[in-house]
């Protein structure tokens, strides 16, 4: 999965509150983060064009689909993305 240097779309999942940050632990050092499932976004830059980067979920053969949602997981590692929780400060 892959998404583009484009922020716009600020808040692209509808939760209540912001309580499902907590469900993940961010490296901003080696821009990664880890959800509490297991998975693991990693941004890097992109192969085919260096000025954007590329969101990547590992770990996925171990997730428990009965107990977490891939696309909410994904939507959640594309929105912490999109706040620049992935950058190094």
């Amino acid at each position: 999965m892959s998404q583009g240097n484009n922020r716009d779309g600020a808040g692209i999942i509808g939760r209540d509150g912001e309580g499902w940050h907590l469900l993940w632990t961010l490296e901003p050092v080696s821009r990664t983060a880890v959800h509490q499932s297991g998975v693991t976004a990693r941004v890097t830059r992109s192969l085919t064009n260096p000025e954007k980067d590329q969101i990547s979920l590992e770990h996925l053969a171990d997730l428990d689909l009965s107990r977490w949602d891939l696309r909410k997981i994904t939507d959640e590692a594309i929105t912490l993305w999109m706040e620049g929780k992935f950058e190094r400060h």
